[in-house]
């Protein structure tokens, strides 16, 4: 595996050098993920060897850190399990890397330290004069840039706020920054504190809400102790709230995972497509509503990923 190749003899006669990599060394993205290229496409294309099958062409060709793998599936026709192992192939020859899809709705930040003096600017100024797609008005400067893409606001309002005559270019200077690592994502994560004033107003399970043996078997005390399930079900209206209470402790707050990426947001799908009288989960409205109430001891922290 070191290689990163095979040798093959074919018919006794054919020298085939196959490409290999083992399973379990790249990570596998799931359907609300994204990829980024670590190249830029028109170089990652001129590196793939002429018998490269047209698939991963295809792939590379549409790439985007906005779309995730999802909309790739339908856009591509292709099944998703194909999809992650090419996506596998390039993560792990470090041509790609996984990221959460740079939606409307995300809130980004430069990197720290970025300059209009610095090394990027002439590369910034070369690569634009060469692949604007706006010709009118006087080429994007790398501090216009800077400035955009400044200030924690939402892609959508950077967008909307982009020198108008270059609102086409948008979308290729979104691409080229994330290509280079030069754009990162505020996310927010969820710290759970049950400090001494919860404790103490702690209020006694509502009629309805019996902290099971099923509950208290998935949770307690591994997940959540006694006097943290005690709390929880003094919050919680019912066993769906105490069950989501637990669940996303054990899923995003003790494994620190961000609360406003596709892993989030797949906890709810299911529950949102059924009845509200078959509902067995919370659908995503209710569970922000219901941490956004008890917001005193799921408190929620951003940070640049």
């Amino acid at each position: 595996y070191h290689k990163g190749y095979e040798s093959l003899i074919v018919n006794g006669s054919i020298l085939c050098q196959v490409s290999v990599f083992p399973k379990l060394a790249a990570p596998v993205p799931s359907k609300g993920h994204a990829l980024a290229l670590n190249a830029s496409r028109r170089v990652l294309l001129q590196e793939l060897p002429p018998d490269a099958a047209d698939i991963v062409r295809k792939v590379v060709e549409a790439i985007d850190p906005s779309k995730t793998l999802g909309e790739l599936m339908v856009a591509l026709a292709l099944p998703l399990g194909t999809l992650q192992r090419v996506a596998e192939h390039l993560v792990y020859w470090k041509k790609a890397r996984i990221v959460e899809a740079f939606t409307p709705e995300k809130r980004v930040v430069v990197a720290p330290g970025l300059s209009s003096t610095s090394k990027f600017a002439k590369e910034f100024q070369d690569w634009h004069t060469e692949n604007r797609v706006s010709s009118r008005g006087a080429p994007l400067t790398f501090s216009e840039v800077l400035a955009a893409f400044s200030g924690g606001r939402t892609l959508k309002e950077i967008s909307e706020n982009f020198r108008k005559e270059k609102a086409a270019d948008f979308h290729h200077v979104l691409e080229w920054l994330v290509t280079r690592c030069l754009l990162m994502q505020l996310t927010t994560y969820i710290h759970f504190l049950p400090n001494k004033r919860a404790r103490d107003d702690y209020r006694a399970p509502k009629s309805v809400c019996h902290v099971g043996l099923e509950i208290r078997t998935m949770f307690c005390p591994h997940v959540v102790n006694e006097d943290e399930l005690k709390i929880l079900a003094g919050r919680s209206e019912n066993s769906r709230e105490l069950k989501f209470f637990c669940r996303f402790i054990a899923e995003f707050v003790r494994p620190h995972v961000r609360v406003d990426g596709c892993k989030f947001e797949a906890m709810f799908k299911s529950a949102d497509r059924m009845p509200r009288n078959h509902k067995h989960d919370l659908t995503r409205k209710e569970a922000e509503d219901l941490l956004h109430a008890n917001s005193d001891i799921f408190v929620p922290y951003i940070c640049r990923q």
